[in-house]
Protein backbone atom coordinates (compact mmCIF):
# COMPACT_ATOMS: atom_id res chain seq x y z
CA UNK A 1 0.00 0.00 0.00
CA UNK A 2 2.73 2.47 1.35
CA UNK A 3 4.42 1.46 -2.24
CA UNK A 4 1.36 2.43 -4.08
CA UNK A 5 1.35 5.74 -2.26
CA UNK A 6 5.10 6.50 -2.91
CA UNK A 7 4.11 5.35 -6.60
CA UNK A 8 1.15 7.87 -7.15
CA UNK A 9 3.30 10.87 -5.67
CA UNK A 10 6.33 10.22 -7.85
CA UNK A 11 3.89 9.93 -10.76
CA UNK A 12 2.23 13.46 -9.49
CA UNK A 13 5.44 14.74 -9.41
CA UNK A 14 6.40 14.10 -12.66
CA UNK A 15 3.39 15.25 -13.76
CA UNK A 16 4.24 18.57 -12.30
CA UNK A 17 8.06 18.70 -13.59
CA UNK A 18 6.90 17.84 -16.99
CA UNK A 19 4.23 20.41 -17.07
CA UNK A 20 6.62 23.36 -15.79
CA UNK A 21 8.69 21.98 -18.38
CA UNK A 22 6.04 22.46 -21.10
CA UNK A 23 5.41 25.79 -19.37
CA UNK A 24 8.75 27.08 -19.92
CA UNK A 25 9.13 25.73 -23.51
CA UNK A 26 6.26 27.43 -24.64
CA UNK A 27 7.28 30.60 -23.17
CA UNK A 28 10.59 30.65 -24.81
CA UNK A 29 9.15 29.73 -27.92
CA UNK A 30 6.53 32.96 -27.52
CA UNK A 31 9.34 34.97 -26.94
CA UNK A 32 11.41 33.93 -29.71
CA UNK A 33 8.38 34.30 -32.20
CA UNK A 34 7.94 38.25 -30.32
CA UNK A 35 11.36 38.13 -30.78
CA UNK A 36 11.47 37.25 -34.53
CA UNK A 37 8.66 39.78 -35.49
CA UNK A 38 10.30 42.48 -33.91
CA UNK A 39 13.65 42.06 -36.19
CA UNK A 40 11.08 41.30 -39.28
CA UNK A 41 9.47 45.03 -38.52
CA UNK A 42 13.05 46.66 -37.84
CA UNK A 43 14.04 45.29 -41.32
CA UNK A 44 11.36 46.49 -43.11
CA UNK A 45 11.55 50.16 -41.32
CA UNK A 46 15.56 50.13 -42.01
CA UNK A 47 14.29 49.05 -45.86
CA UNK A 48 11.64 51.82 -45.66
CA UNK A 49 14.25 54.17 -44.53
CA UNK A 50 17.36 53.20 -47.44
CA UNK A 51 13.91 53.69 -50.27
CA UNK A 52 13.66 57.28 -48.48
CA UNK A 53 16.64 58.08 -48.96
CA UNK A 54 17.15 57.03 -53.00
CA UNK A 55 13.74 58.67 -53.25
CA UNK A 56 15.28 61.56 -51.94
CA UNK A 57 18.68 61.22 -53.83
CA UNK A 58 16.47 60.63 -56.91
CA UNK A 59 14.86 64.16 -56.42
CA UNK A 60 17.21 65.64 -55.83
CA UNK A 61 18.99 64.80 -58.68
CA UNK A 62 16.06 65.67 -60.88
CA UNK A 63 15.59 69.23 -59.39
CA UNK A 64 16.90 72.37 -61.13
CA UNK A 65 16.90 76.34 -60.24
CA UNK A 66 16.47 79.05 -62.61
CA UNK A 67 20.13 79.86 -64.32
CA UNK A 68 20.02 83.93 -64.07
CA UNK A 69 22.98 84.08 -66.13
CA UNK A 70 20.88 82.88 -69.50
CA UNK A 71 17.36 84.06 -67.86
CA UNK A 72 16.68 87.51 -69.99
CA UNK A 73 14.14 89.52 -68.20
CA UNK A 74 10.62 89.11 -70.32
CA UNK A 75 12.18 86.10 -72.36
CA UNK A 76 11.57 82.49 -71.40
CA UNK A 77 13.28 80.97 -68.35
CA UNK A 78 16.05 79.19 -68.71
CA UNK A 79 16.57 76.33 -65.64
CA UNK A 80 19.93 74.04 -64.49
CA UNK A 81 21.00 71.13 -62.52
CA UNK A 82 21.44 72.53 -58.48
CA UNK A 83 23.86 70.36 -58.63
CA UNK A 84 27.47 70.24 -60.96
CA UNK A 85 28.43 67.31 -62.73
CA UNK A 86 30.86 65.78 -60.24
CA UNK A 87 28.45 66.05 -57.49
CA UNK A 88 25.36 64.67 -59.34
CA UNK A 89 28.11 61.73 -59.99
CA UNK A 90 28.55 61.54 -56.17
CA UNK A 91 24.72 61.52 -55.23
CA UNK A 92 24.40 58.23 -58.23
CA UNK A 93 26.82 56.44 -56.50
CA UNK A 94 25.69 57.20 -52.97
CA UNK A 95 21.95 55.89 -54.38
CA UNK A 96 23.30 53.22 -55.79
CA UNK A 97 25.03 52.09 -52.59
CA UNK A 98 21.75 52.21 -51.01
CA UNK A 99 19.94 50.33 -53.73
CA UNK A 100 22.81 47.62 -53.34
CA UNK A 101 22.05 47.53 -49.34
CA UNK A 102 18.60 46.92 -50.25
CA UNK A 103 19.03 44.33 -52.51
CA UNK A 104 21.36 42.86 -49.94
CA UNK A 105 19.03 43.12 -46.72
CA UNK A 106 15.87 41.79 -48.83
CA UNK A 107 17.86 38.72 -50.05
CA UNK A 108 18.56 37.83 -46.01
Amino acid sequence: MTTNILSSKNQENDQKIHDTALKQLELQEKEFSVNQKLIKEEAREDDKMLIEKIKTIASLLTDSQVDEEKSVFGGETQYRPIFNEQQQEELRALALQLANQLVKASSK
